[in-house]
């Protein structure tokens, strides 16, 4: 398990963080949570549900809350989460059944929900009628209506690529680091804050255009 030691970064007046953070991966946020050292981590309810399986205790002291409004753009403030997207191979030799199929999933996803233990929320909002009786009333959570502020996550919620849609383009920058690395470069002063946005800028802009020749959005 990782856990976070208690040293500044020697960068002046941007010290604030640790250097684990600049190794950050995809579980780094859960094992902050679950060391017990983590004040506040932006995160899915995955790592909160680890936590209520490890350490129940520990799990009681946490809270949930939405994004903070505090400095939001013109669209409010939005948390930006991985959304997933189901497609239909083109050689499948069942594509209308495959067509019903996702349409009754995105219909009925009471089941689905319930068993991904309130991680993958509807996509449509009335596909879980009872949505916010069954965040009100949690049985692993302490207390049991700890999830309830699920119940509007999608005023304060979006997916990659906001504004826009989820594409192929935006995953590819997501899955390549290149925001976090830019924000990155400014932190440690290895660049400018306005030549690390420029950088970004270079390096997705012929990923996007190699999609967009493509056909692919």
């Amino acid at each position: 398990m990782q856990t976070v030691q208690n040293r500044a970064m020697p960068l002046g007046n941007q010290t604030g963080m640790t250097d684990e953070v600049f190794a950050w991966d995809g579980f780094s946020n859960n094992r902050l949570l679950a060391s017990g050292k983590g004040s506040l981590i932006l995160n899915a309810v995955s790592a909160i549900r680890a936590v209520e399986s490890q350490n129940p205790a520990l799990a009681a002291n946490i809270a949930l809350t939405p994004m903070p409004t505090a400095g939001a753009g013109p669209g409010g403030p939005r948390a930006i989460y991985v959304v997933g997207v189901n497609v239909i191979w083109k050689f499948s030799k069942n594509q209308d059944l495959a067509r019903q199929f996702l349409v009754d999933l995105a219909l009925d996803q009471r089941e689905t929900f319930q068993r991904s233990l309130s991680y993958n929320l509807p996509p449509y909002e009335h596909a879980v009628p009872d949505l916010p009786v069954l965040l009100g009333k949690d049985d692993r959570a302490q207390p049991p209506d700890k999830y309830r502020v699920l119940a509007d996550a999608a005023s304060w919620s979006t997916n990659i690529g906001h504004p826009g849609h989820a594409n192929a383009a935006a995953m590819d920058v997501f899955n390549q680091f290149l925001v976090p690395r830019m924000f990155a470069a400014a932190a440690k002063g290895e660049m400018s804050a306005e030549d690390a946005v420029k950088a970004a800028e270079a390096q997705m802009k012929p990923i996007f255009d190699s999609w967009r020749e493509r056909g692919k959005i």
